[in-house]
């Protein structure tokens, strides 16, 4: 998997589209950005080596934590 990301390609390849949301918002909140990583590595498919940016990308897609 590349190593550097540009903007335009974060949201080419893992911007999460409506369905994956609905799919990963049945998932419990601590484990949706795991599964939403998941998601997104075997649709491009791609390997499980992702970027930190990778996953800051997608976790800032998910609803926070409301306690």
């Amino acid at each position: 998997m590349k190593s550097q990301w540009t903007e335009e390609e974060l949201v080419e390849h893992f911007v999460l589209l409506p369905a994956e949301k609905r799919l990963i918002g049945n998932k419990n909140i601590n484990t949706q950005l795991g599964f939403a990583v998941a998601v997104k590595i075997f649709s491009t498919g791609s390997s499980f080596s992702y970027e930190t940016l990778i996953n800051s990308f997608l976790n800032h897609q998910l609803p926070s934590e409301t306690a």
